[in-house]
This record gives structure tokens, sequence and C-alpha cells, in this order.
């Protein structure tokens, strides 16, 4: 019978039986129902928890004001501890000098500028005590927290007392030193102070005092700013507060109480209403800023550079395309403006404008190409976008989100350094699974198919992107088992299979095990359309009349293979009593499959051997040359390798027995060569030896011809000698 038939036969008849016996499977086992996976709970996307601006920085104007002599004071506090012994003196200076002696208020009022400084000192204590109990409350140090805030407790107490005290020395003065110089200063100070401890309406009373009884004071603005100070805080009447404030203003423009109220007067039309009155307000306090370089006017202009960026995001004349170019008429540099444009975005997000925060955001991407920052604005696009209840919009954000970060991290934009790689994959990394978590609970409660597409999507980018993420194990389980009830056969067995890399003993393990089971069943199929996955069993084309029939190779295909491992490795994984029914045929099904598949390798073994001989004959006979048999030869070999039709050392061995031929017909060559060089060799010499002796027989002729030579030669010598002798005889 014909060989080649022969195999073709056997081969059929192998991927035949695989086709049936994996069939079998499921009508045999009792576990071919495949379970849907249910997540047990998921968390809902957070949705922006942050803090607002107002809320990270507090509501309301920023800035305070102090009078020069305040700012003054406030920096002599940090001497406080050498003034303690001069306070002491001085208390008793004043309580030895008498009421009606003209020194005597200057006295107090010296005294009382060093309780102010001694208050400040302790309250600065207070808060620096504060913000130590904050880190070592963070820290876990609770002990040292508490004790740190036991010294704040007491560092303020002391500070409030140095305040009373100083009240009750102004009071005095007021009381029995009316007519001191200083007393506009007096009642000042004194309405400052109160207001700053609570006292707002006694404050009130001293600064209207100030400005009925002391209109040519040089602290007439400040009583003024006061003034409008209680209206704006306390009664928050909006136009008597921006009345009072610009009554300051008019007083005496050049003051520093004068910039203060012109930057207090931009929040009364913000609280009424006005943000285009607002803005304008706010570029002349920036521009009035912008003349100084001292830190209260630079502490000015940071804040009402702040609060331009409220106004205009409050205005609805004021177009989020035309911001960055208004922004750089007051922003330093480039980066000033990016601050603020990524400010503006914030405020219309908080708005809840989440179209003009995008499109800030997207203009903040193109004006930093290549640096890292981008992926934060992508960021809060995505976040914007989870705020409009559209789960297909959020799911192409989220992918459009991760190839922005996997981008400039991979390319190293500028800025992208480890820690804010790590900070941006770690937050990244964790909404997107839950989003995917989320989307896929949403599903599994309302039956809505929208959602299981997204969250599937949304695990495939997860799982793409983040291949190290401590949660893809449950991701990947889930993932796999989407794919196996979309059909996608393939995809889930592979899936199934990365669970159980991952984790064998895992929750979702079992499962898994038995999933990559059905999936290459599934793939196997009648039904499977997956051709390139797992391609039919081939049909031989019959040959055309006169033709000989031919019968190609048909290897089994590679999920048929994977099939017998899978198996093996569902029941090595599940030991339990549901499974011992079934395991008995398991392992009588993957010894037939081994059996049928060591058949095979014999088979194709043959194969290898019989082609080998037919290149070999073909070389003896000179149809191919040397070169085209080796290439023959090595293509054969690793084909027949990498389709498993050839096991490694089978390969190995053939590879050898060509070297060795190879030497052999190298040998063989050098031989024959060697053998022609040595008869040229031989022909040559035997034409030297011939050619030798023809000179020795020329040299033997030249001798006999010398010696002819010699004998005519002395005929002729005698002759001439004849001749000779019979001349002289004549």
């Amino acid at each position: 019978m014909n060989k080649r038939f022969v195999r073709f036969v056997l081969t059929s008849m192998a991927a035949a039986m695989l086709l049936t016996s994996t069939t079998a499977v499921a009508q045999n086992v009792a576990f071919e129902e495949k379970q849907q996976a249910q997540i047990k709970s998921a968390k809902e996307p957070k949705k922006a928890e942050r803090k607002t601006l107002d809320q990270e920085e507090g509501s309301g104007p920023k800035v305070e004001f102090q009078t020069d002599e305040m700012v003054a004071a406030s920096a002599a506090s940090e001497k406080i501890e050498l003034q303690q012994s001069a306070i002491k003196k001085l208390q008793l200076r004043i309580k030895n000098t008498d009421e009606d002696d003209p020194a005597k208020p200057q006295l107090m009022e010296r005294m009382g500028d060093m309780l102010w400084q001694k208050a400040r000192y302790y309250e600065l204590e207070a808060y620096e005590y504060l913000s130590k109990a904050n880190e070592a409350g963070a820290a876990g140090d609770t002990a040292k927290q508490q004790q740190l805030l036991a010294k704040k407790t007491e560092d303020e107490k002391i500070g409030r007392e140095a305040r009373e005290e100083m009240l009750k020395l102004y009071r005095e003065i007021l009381k029995y030193h009316s007519d001191y110089e200083q007393i506009d200063k007096i009642r000042y100070y004194m309405a400052f102070n109160m207001a700053e401890m609570g006292y707002a309406g006694e404050a009130y009373e001293q600064y209207s005092g100030i400005v009925r009884e002391h209109s040519n004071s040089r602290y007439l603005p400040e009583a003024f700013l006061g003034m409008a100070e209680y209206s704006f805080t306390i009664e928050e009447d909006m136009p008597t507060a921006l009345q009072q404030y610009q009554k300051v203003v008019s007083v005496d423009p050049n003051s520093s109480a004068a910039s203060y109220a012109m930057y207090k007067m931009g929040w009364c039309y913000f609280n009424l209403g006005e943000p285009k009155k607002a803005l304008a307000q706010f570029e002349k306090v920036i521009r009035e800023a912008d003349k100084g370089t001292d830190k209260r006017r630079t502490d000015m202009r940071k804040e009402a550079l702040k609060d331009l960026v409220k106004a205009y995001s409050m205005w609805d004349a004021a177009k989020p395309g035309n911001a960055r170019k208004y922004f750089k008429g007051f922003a330093a540099d480039d980066a000033e403006v990016d601050s603020m444009m990524e400010r503006l975005a914030r405020l219309y997000q908080e708005n809840g404008k989440i179209d003009e925060s995008n499109f800030v955001y997207n203009q903040l991407i193109a004006a930093n190409p290549g640096k890292f920052k981008i992926v934060g604005y992508q960021h809060e696009i995505m976040l914007n976008t989870e705020t409009l209840s559209n789960p297909t919009a959020l799911a192409e954000d989220i992918q459009r989100t991760v190839a922005i970060f996997v981008k400039a991290r991979d390319e190293k934009y500028e800025g992208a350094t480890p820690e804010a790689v790590k900070a941006e994959n770690d937050k990244l990394e964790q909404y997107v699974s839950d989003t995917g978590k989320w989307y896929h609970m949403t599903y599994q409660n309302t039956k809505n198919p929208l959602y299981y597409s997204l969250a599937f999507e949304i695990y495939r980018t997860y799982l793409n992107n983040f291949p190290t993420a401590t949660d893809n194990y449950d991701v990947m389980y889930y993932y796999a088992d989407m794919a196996y009830f979309r059909k996608n056969y393939a995809e889930a067995a592979k899936g199934y299979e990365r669970v159980l890399d991952i984790n064998e003993n895992g929750e979702f393990s079992k499962d898994a095990a038995h999933g990559a089971v059905l999936a290459y069943d599934q793939l196997m199929g009648e039904n499977n359309t997956d051709k390139e996955a797992c391609p039919d069993i081939p049909v031989t084309p019959e040959a055309a009349p006169g033709e000989e029939q031919t019968y190609p190779e048909y290897p089994i295909a590679d999920c048929r293979l994977k099939f017998i491992e899978a198996s093996k490795r569902y029941a090595k994984i599940d030991q339990s009593a549901e499974f011992a029914n079934n395991s008995k045929y398991l392992d009588e099904y993957r010894q037939y499959e081994e059996e049928v598949y060591k058949g095979l390798k014999s088979m194709y073994k043959d194969m290898v051997e019989s082609k080998l001989k037919l290149l070999e004959s073909q070389l003896d006979a000179s149809r191919i040359n040397y070169h085209q048999y080796t290439s023959a030869v090595g293509n054969l070999l690793t084909t027949m390798s990498k389709e498993g039709k050839l096991s490694a050392e089978d390969s190995f061995n053939y590879v050898q027995d060509k070297l060795n031929k190879q030497i052999d017909i190298y040998n063989s060559a050098l031989s024959a060569i060697t053998k022609c060089i040595e008869d040229e060799i031989q022909r040559i010499q035997d034409e030297i030896d011939a050619l030798e002796e023809r000179n020795d027989a020329l040299e033997k002729q030249k001798d006999n011809y010398n010696a002819i030579l010699s004998v005519v030669d002395d005929v002729y010598d005698k002759q001439i000698q004849a001749l000779e002798d019979s001349k002289d005889l004549l």
C-alpha cells in the first residue's frame, strides 16, 4: 500500500478522534455548564471627592491687613524673651508714676506695644506647636501629639492674657488720659485687637469714634477700613461695606489700607453678583501691586490673580477660549499662565460647567506637549466626564487617559519623575479597576448589556496597561469570564490560563481551570467561528482526473493540544468530590490523546527520514547541488520542530547526522582533490624526468660533436702545417 496514503489515514483519524473525543467531554462530564461570574461587591468610582478650592484655601478674601507699625511689632515679637524683664520693669515704673504725669500715658502706650509683641510671639508659637502636633499625629505618635497640643493651648492662653492686659491699659488711657496726643493711635490699636479677639461691636465703636473725633488722624483710612470690615464680615452688608472701602481709597489713595480696600471692593462685587466689576477691580489691584516688590504687594498680587480667575469664571460673557490670551496680560510667565488656567478649569468644574472645564484642560494639554503634567489634565477631564452620567463617554476617556499616561511614562516626558509616575499610576490603576467592577456589578443588577460591554473594555484596558497591579487576579478572571460569555473563546482560554499563572490556589482558580477546559472545548466544537485560533480538521482535495492523488501532512492544531494541558491542570486543581466522578474519564481521555499524539510523533519521524532520503538521492543524482541540499534539510527540521511534529531530541539527532554526513562529504571531497593533486604532481615529475633524459642525450651528442670537431681541427691543423712546410721548401 502507498505509504503516503497510510500516513494520511493515520493523521486524519487522529484529528477526527480528537474532535470526537472533545465533543464527548460535553456529553460525559457533569460540570459542562459554565456559571457566569458574579461580583460580590464593588465600590462606586469616586466622583472627584476632593475639596473645592474654597474648602482648600478658605472662602472669602485671603489677604489680612496690618499697619506698618503692626508689621514691625510682629517682627520684634521674635525678641520677646529678651523683653520679659523689660516688661516687668516697665510695669513697676507705670505703677510708681502719678496719674497726672504726662509721661504716664506714654509709658502705658509703650507697655501696650510690648504686650502686643508678647501676644504675637506666643500666638506664633502656638501655631508652630499645632503644625508639629499634626505631623506627630500623621506619624502615629499620639503621645507626642497630645504633648504638643497641650503646649499649643498653654501658649494661646498666654497670648490672650497679654492681649487682655493690653486692652485694659488702653481703656485706662481712654478713661484717664483722653487728652493724650496719641489717643487716636490708642483707639485704633484697641479697636484692631478687639476685632481680633471677637469683640466686633466694641471695635466698631472705636473705629467710628476715630472717624467722628479725629478727622485729621493718620489712622483715618484704617478706621474706615475697620468699619468696612465689620460691615463686610459681621453685618454682611455689601453696599455699605463697598461705600466704606471706597472711602478708604478716597481719604488716602497711597496708604497701605487703600490697596487692601481696593482688593476688598472686588469681593464686594463678587458678593453683589457683579463678576464683571469684580474682574475690573482685581485688574486694578494687580496693576497697583506690580509697582512694588515688597512682601505685602507680592501677597496682594498673588491673591488678586486667583480672584481675577474666579471673577472670569463667574462672568458669563468671559469665554474660555479667550482666557489664555487675557491671563497673559497679567501673568509674569507661561508657568503663571498655566497656573491661572488650571484654576479656571477647577472653578468651571466646581460650578458644573463641565464643557468649559474640559475645553480649558484641553488647551492646557495642547500648550504643554512633552510634559508629564498633561496626564493630570487628562485625568481631570476623565473625572469631569464621570459627573455627566454618560458611561460610554467615561469608558472612552478612561482609555484615552491611560493611553496618554503610558505614552508620557514610556517616553519619559518632562517632569516624569519616579514619584510623579508612581502617584499617577496608583491613582489611575485604582480608578480603572473600580470603574470596571462597578459597571460589571451594574450589569448584574440591571441586566443592561451596555454596562457589560463597557466593563469588558475597561477590564481589557486595565490588564493591558497595569500588568503588575495587585488587582490583576480578580480582574483577569472577570475579563476571561466575560470573554467566554461573549463567545470569544480563544481570549477566554488565554485569560483563564493567566489567572492560574498568577495564583493556582486563589478564590477563582478552580472556576478558571474549569473555564479553560470549556473554552478550548468550545473552540474545537462544530459551531466555532474563530478558525484562526482553532482551524477545522482539513480535508484533502481529490486529485484531478489523470493526476496522482497526494496526501499532505495535517498537524494537530495548537488548541487541541492545549485542551489536553488544560484538562490536566483542572484535574490537578479541582480535588473536590464533585470532580471525582469526572476525573477517571478525563484521565482515560488524556491517556488516549497522548497515545494518538505519540503515534503521530512516530509517523512524523518516518516522514522526516523519508524526506531526508529523497533529498540525499537527489543530491547523489546531481539533481540538486550541495547548498540546495543543506538548505532544504535545515528548513525541513526547523518547520517540523516548530509545528511540534519533531521532538527536540530527534531534531538534534538529525542535525548531528547531517553534520556527520557533511563531514564525510568534505573528507571525500578532500581525498579526491588530494589524489588529483598528487596525480598532477606525478605527471609533471614524469615530464621533468623525460626532459632530463633528453637533456642527457643531447649532452652526449654534444660531446660526440666536440670529439669530431677536435679530429677535424687536428686534420686541418696538420694540413695547414704541411702547407706551411711546403711553403718554406719552396
